[in-house]
């Protein structure tokens, strides 16, 4: 239904107003889960929730203060979309303790992976378009989909991760029935929220069924370097195109992440986080709204 179709009522004056594609949007299942899960008495196993008494607070302080006392000038200006490069090059050094190679100009920071997350939906995604995820997936991702106006198929999955005769069979339906996929979101390493590890084996079969299907393969990678016996199996390198969203799994409120990808991603997911200029060098400055 157009917003001219639409009209306003008492509960909310500004309804004819809204875009079409706000129709899909509802409650953030993530913003409610960490509002019971902030609550004093309640100890949640439900979602990423630090130990906030364990964060090095006294390190935290002291970079903020050595960062304002040397950079500040910068810290407190705009930066370019693109991130710092003493940043990025920071990120490479963690990207390559999983096997990454890459360069500083592959690597574009984010305010958090949910904002690389959103940049691909932005880039990728016109109304009605296929995307591609685990059964389960995680909800964040989702939501972002859903407010592009996408559909999100899932896939299933079992002990050794996504089942890649699964995803033949979903490419082949979605595209037997005329839609278009855009891309495979996967959480190959201890998956959110199934915990499971894609296996080295079945890491090359999707990407090789992503390749010559040609779907993109969107790799979220939060908890990759978060293990306790073994680490997961490297990834598979550059044998399709791959953008990587790797954020701290502490989940405080300023936390930088990074999405990588070939230089046309790079350039174009960089435009779309210029406007408006983002604040890279230091926290983002609150922000008020007025109804």
């Amino acid at each position: 239904m157009s917003g001219t179709d639409r009209a306003g009522n008492n509960l909310d004056p500004w309804y004819d107003l809204y875009a079409d594609r706000t129709s899909g949007l509802s409650a953030s299942e993530v913003r409610a889960l960490f509002a019971v899960a902030s609550r004093p008495e309640v100890v949640s196993l439900a979602g990423g929730m630090p130990y906030v008494s364990a964060l090095p607070d006294s390190l935290i302080r002291s970079a903020f203060d050595t960062v304002m006392t040397e950079r500040g000038d910068t810290a407190l200006q705009y930066g370019s979309g693109q991130g710092v490069p003493a940043l990025r090059e920071n990120i490479l050094a963690v990207m390559g303790e999983e096997g990454i190679r890459a360069s500083v100009d592959d690597v574009v920071t984010t305010t958090g992976s949910q904002q690389a997350i959103d940049l691909v939906a932005k880039l990728f995604l016109d109304p009605g378009d296929v995307v591609l995820a685990e059964a389960p997936s995680y909800v964040g991702a989702i939501g972002v989909f859903r407010s592009y106006q996408a559909r999100t198929v899932h896939v299933a999955m079992d002990d050794d991760g996504l089942i890649p005769e699964a995803l033949r069979e979903a490419i082949t339906r979605e595209r037997a029935a005329g839609r278009t996929i855009k891309f495979l979101y996967t959480v190959p390493n201890f998956h959110n929220p199934a915990g499971v590890t894609l296996s080295a084996a079945r890491r090359s079969e999707v990407l090789e069924i992503c390749q010559s299907s040609g779907v993109l393969v969107i790799e979220d990678n939060p908890y990759g370097l978060l293990y306790f016996d073994a680490p997961p199996p490297r990834p598979c390198g550059r044998s399709t195109t791959r953008v990587s969203c790797t954020s701290d799994p502490s989940r405080r409120r300023w936390r930088p992440a990074s999405a990588w990808g070939g230089p046309s991603l790079r350039t174009r997911s960089a435009r779309s986080s210029c406007w408006p200029p983002s604040r890279r060098s230091c926290p983002p400055a609150p922000s008020r709204s007025w109804s």
